[in-house]
């Protein structure tokens, strides 16, 4: 038995109302004879109710008795009673009005025979929940862990508690005794997953829920979230309420960007300057980890850095600047729950020398620098992961760069911030 009345954002004025056969046991030679059935139409946007139920054989008409729980007492009153005409006999089909309102009922069928004699051999009664429903609506899945509908399940932060944002998120209902209640589950084509507990619920605008989840049965897949209420409505399944579930994550992306200071350590170039630190300095970093295991992580990266050079002495004055660029080797080892990380790295690149000229009295300028020239580079650096995805690193470098006039040595000393993807 199904009364619904339907109500959504699409028809944001239509309540809706349920009434489904929650408990229905029967005994008797004739059971299969008196299985009723409610359901719900509209008609010229009427709401009606009918009752259907199986024909018992030669029957002069049929009196229906519907009797409502009385959730003070505890004791069924009679609410409906009625007694089928020809057509109505003959379909085995009523229309039930007034409709029934949420409770819990009680039905009974009595067969009338040929004789006007009420057979009571052939009396069935039964139980029936009538259920005020909404349509549930899921617009985000958020897993905090994480900060996306997505798990690793390799993640030591896993708790299972996922977030959802919607209308008509109502509460469960683990005895199912309510008239209005909500269901939970992540769905597939090969299972379904019901939560374990509830963490908290918006008991005011029931607009969001959280909800915990036994990790030990998360399987692997692509579900939809699904929001069920008792009437059997729910949520439907849309871009919105997908939600990911993954044995791991296979490679980690990272940008990072942020400050760094230039000491120069060089003889030949100490020789025409007296500055060694140079602050006006920058550096951005792509890394890419392949290989990630419980001793470490293996991974590629590109850093690029630029360092203001300036210098003014007593008869002269230099100016320029240095880029650099490296293809790094990374290794990275997670020192606890993978939210601290000590990074070592080592690579080749070049360092460019961009328009380094002297200055002299008089607007003399020299000839500039432009050249390119190899360079290595090594470092460790401390990583700190504030959430999930976005981190802080600190760390120093030594780079060496060699050319046919010198060979210019500096450190790197750099603090940034960075996002995992």
């Amino acid at each position: 038995m199904i009364y619904k009345k339907l109500k959504s954002k699409k028809n944001p004025l239509i309540a809706v109302f349920v009434v489904l056969l929650f408990v229905y046991t029967i005994t008797g030679a004739y059971a299969d004879d008196f299985a009723g059935e409610f359901s719900s139409e509209f008609l010229e946007n009427k709401l009606r109710q009918p009752l259907r139920w199986k024909s018992s054989g030669e029957a002069l008409e049929y009196h229906i008795t519907i009797f409502q729980k009385n959730v003070l007492s505890g004791l069924y009153e009679q609410c409906y009673y009625h007694k089928t005409d020809r057509a109505e006999t003959d379909a085995c089909l009523i229309y039930i009005e007034p409709t029934l309102s949420p409770g819990n009922y009680r039905a009974e069928i009595k067969v009338c025979n040929f004789f006007n004699v009420v057979e009571e051999a052939l009396t069935r009664t039964y139980d029936f929940t009538v259920y005020q429903a909404y349509l549930p609506e899921v617009s985000d899945v958020s897993y905090p862990v994480s900060g996306r509908a997505l798990i690793y399940l390799d993640d030591l932060d896993n708790d299972g508690i996922i977030e959802l944002e919607g209308n008509n998120l109502f509460m469960p209902d683990s005895s199912k005794k309510s008239v209005s209640y909500t269901d939970y589950f992540l769905k597939n084509s090969e299972r379904t997953i019901y939560p374990d507990k509830i963490i908290s619920h918006d008991d005011v605008q029931n607009k969001k829920i959280t909800l915990q989840f036994d990790m030990d049965v998360l399987v692997p897949g692509t579900y939809h979230f699904f929001a069920q209420d008792a009437s059997g409505l729910h949520s439907e399944e849309e871009s919105d309420s997908e939600f990911v579930i993954k044995a791991g994550k296979l490679v980690d992306f990272d940008i990072e960007a942020g400050y760094t200071c230039f000491f120069l350590r060089d003889e030949s170039i100490l020789s025409y300057m007296g500055e060694t630190i140079f602050p006006l300095s920058a550096h951005a970093r792509l890394s890419l980890f392949f290989l990630k295991r419980n001793w470490g992580y293996l991974g590629v990266g590109l850093r690029a850095n630029y360092s203001n050079i300036s210098d003014v002495e007593r008869t002269y004055s230099i100016d320029g600047s240095i880029g650099m660029a490296h293809f790094l080797l990374l290794y990275q080892v997670p020192l606890y729950r993978r939210r601290i990380f000590l990074e070592a790295r080592a690579g080749v690149g070049g360092t460019y020398f961009h328009d380094i000229k002297f200055h002299f009295q008089q607007n003399i300028e020299s000839r500039p620098l432009n050249t390119v020239s190899i360079s290595y580079d090594a470092g460790v650096s401390g990583i700190f992961y504030l959430t999930k995805r976005f981190f802080l690193e600190a760390g120093f470098d030594y780079t060496f760069t060699v050319n046919k006039n010198s060979m210019l040595g500096g450190i790197l000393a750099s603090a940034g911030i960075g996002w995992q993807f």
